[in-house]
């Protein structure tokens, strides 16, 4: 996705958890569709065309199958980006809670929470599979 389309200069933690709140979301949705009797009475029918005789097929053969391919292709792209939706929600979920005091709590509010939330973020460093790069926790 382009992150540009939702980050401006005054980003921070809020619209981060946002963004893959709705990701997640979306991806959701997306993952239920393809899940659908429908949906897959469809790859049972372009399994089975596959095995025609291929002169009484509709579409050759290797058309068919690369359109399995390509599929297969997405639907794996798609679980993959809907899992890390999920992971990131929740585990940027349990930074929730320390927002509040770092936007509008005392200065002696501030610095009493600092310590729990680095341990938040070191947690979330650790154990997350997807926010364990300095590089996702420093953007």
């Amino acid at each position: 996705t382009d992150r540009s389309k939702w980050e401006t200069p005054d980003s921070g933690p809020d619209s981060e958890l946002e963004y893959w709140r709705r990701r997640m979301q979306r991806l959701t949705s997306i993952t239920d569709q393809l899940k659908t009797k429908r949906c897959k009475q469809v790859i049972v029918l372009l399994t089975a065309v596959t095995k025609q005789p291929e002169d009484e097929m509709a579409a050759p053969r290797n058309k068919v199958l690369a359109l399995m391919r390509r599929w297969r292709q997405i639907d794996v792209c798609i679980t993959k980006a809907a899992n890390e939706a999920k992971d990131n929600s929740k585990f940027l979920s349990t930074l929730e809670r320390f927002l509040e005091p770092l936007r509008s709590g005392t200065p002696t509010q501030i610095i009493d929470s600092i310590p729990a939330l680095m341990n938040a973020l070191k947690m979330v460093h650790t154990i997350s599979r997807f926010f364990n790069t300095s590089e996702r926790m420093t953007k």
